[in-house]
């Protein structure tokens, strides 16, 4: 095996996002859906813009270059998994701004700008990425 157990399971997940990109869009959406309306609830409604809020919107504007360019420099095995990560994460920095007391609308920004971008990953780059993957020889 070639690179070892860690390096095969991620080349399987993103053969899997690949070759299954209206499910794994799906099932990214609802649970980032799912995962802000749970931060919302419980939420004080207490929030401020600091620079905390700053720093997330930097982030998510590196995400968005991100997963635009990331693909292109990553081998064609791990692409998708990449850019699928990459993608996720202006949610996962919206739900952390929102922790700290920013504005509830950072965090919904956050999710909104993810699932546009996994949803980009799953249209245009899955077919790109399937067409580049290597057939099995096993």
């Amino acid at each position: 095996m070639r690179g070892g157990p860690v390096l095969a399971f991620t080349e399987r997940v993103s053969t899997f996002l690949a070759e299954h990109p209206l499910r794994s869009l799906l099932i990214t959406g609802g649970v980032i859906v799912l995962m802000a309306d749970a931060i919302r609830r419980v939420l004080t409604g207490q929030s401020e813009v600091n620079v905390l809020t700053w720093i997330v919107f930097g982030l998510m504007a590196w995400a968005l270059i991100g997963t635009v360019l990331m693909p292109k420099l990553v081998a064609p095995n791990l692409r998708i998994l990449v850019a699928w990560s990459v993608a996720v994460s202006p949610a996962l920095y919206g739900f952390a701004a929102a922790l700290a007391d920013s504005p509830v609308v950072v965090m919904w920004f956050g999710v909104l700008l993810s699932l546009c971008l996994v949803t980009w990953v799953a249209i245009i780059e899955a077919p790109r990425a399937t067409k580049s993957l290597p057939d099995d020889e096993s």
